[in-house]
C-alpha cells in the first residue's frame, strides 16, 4: 500500500493515470503531454508499474501502458477501511438561538449570504438545493442580537 500512496503523491503520475484510464497509450504518446524528458516519464511509468497501478504490454518494439484495475481495487479496499460515517463525522455543532422575528424573515437571513454576513459577521457559501452546500466560516459564533434581524425586513 505504501508504494501505491507514494506513487499517487506525485502529480505527474496522477496525470499519467488519467491519460491511460480509458485506453492504452505508448510511452511517446504519454510523454507528449508533459514538459519533461522521455526518461523522466519512463521513470514515472516504472514507479506506477511497481506500485501495481499500471500495466505494460509489448507490441513488437512498442510498449503500451494501461490502468491496472487490480491495483485500484486494492487502493479502494484500503480507503474503504476509513470510510465509516461514525469515524468521518465529528460531533455535530449545536447552537440554539431564539430570534424574535417571523420565520420568513429568519429564513432570508439563513439563505442569503450577504444578509448572513451583515447579521452574523461570517462568510457563508450557500447553494440552497438538495445536495447543495451550506458552509459557514467563523472561528467563534457571535452573540446574536434579535433586534438586528427584526429591523431588516428585506
Amino acid at each position: 500500500m505504501q508504494a501505491i500512496l507514494r506513487a499517487l503523491a506525485e502529480p505527474r503520475r496522477v496525470a499519467i493515470l488519467k491519460l491511460v484510464r480509458s485506453r492504452e497509450l505508448r510511452a511517446g504518446e504519454i510523454s507528449r503531454h508533459f514538459r519533461t524528458t522521455r526518461p523522466a516519464i519512463s521513470q514515472h511509468l516504472r514507479v506506477l508499474i511497481k506500485a501495481g497501478l499500471l500495466t505494460e504490454r509489448r507490441d513488437g518494439t512498442r510498449r503500451l501502458y494501461r490502468i491496472c484495475p487490480e491495483g485500484f481495487a486494492q487502493l479502494r479496499s484500503f480507503l474503504e477501511t476509513f470510510w465509516d460515517e461514525k469515524r468521518l463525522t465529528s460531533d455535530p455543532i449545536v447552537k440554539e438561538i431564539y430570534i424574535e422575528a417571523p420565520p420568513s424573515v429568519v429564513f432570508k437571513f439563513l439563505t442569503d449570504p450577504l444578509k448572513m454576513l451583515r447579521w452574523m459577521g461570517i462568510r457563508a457559501e450557500i447553494d440552497p438545493k438538495p445536495g447543495g452546500i451550506y458552509r459557514l466560516a467563523r472561528s467563534k459564533w457571535p452573540r446574536h442580537n434579535s433586534e438586528r434581524i427584526c429591523r431588516d425586513r428585506s
